[in-house]
């Protein structure tokens, strides 16, 4: 399965569809499940989490790796969001790969 950002567009397509979520001490993951043999996975900071844009980045950067890292274990193609919270700030990479990793085998 490959794995891909998801654009505004496919977003607004999935919109009005319910949705699934799972929340976790660093971020809420909102999902629906994809047609197609790909997961699309976007990664959202609110300006109220971190109001300084190099944090947000930074932050975006090292939740996308731990997507990379973890994507073998999601099995399904998903469209999903990533909203951060302020502990991911704080958090090691090896928390947020651990945790990514929990996220997506509880997918499957």
């Amino acid at each position: 399965m490959k794995l891909g950002r998801a654009t505004s567009a496919l977003l607004q397509s999935v919109a009005i569809k319910p949705k699934k979520r799972l929340s976790s001490v660093f971020f809420s993951f909102s999902y629906v499940q994809n047609q197609g043999n790909t997961a699309y996975i976007t990664v959202s900071v609110s300006k109220k989490v971190a109001p300084l844009s190099i944090d947000r980045n930074r932050a975006k950067r090292r939740v996308r790796e731990a997507i990379t890292w973890a994507s073998p274990t999601l099995t399904s193609p998903i469209i999903g969001v990533i909203s951060l919270n302020k502990s991911v700030f704080t958090a090691s990479f090896g928390d947020i790969k651990a945790e990514m990793t929990r996220i997506f085998s509880a997918i499957a």
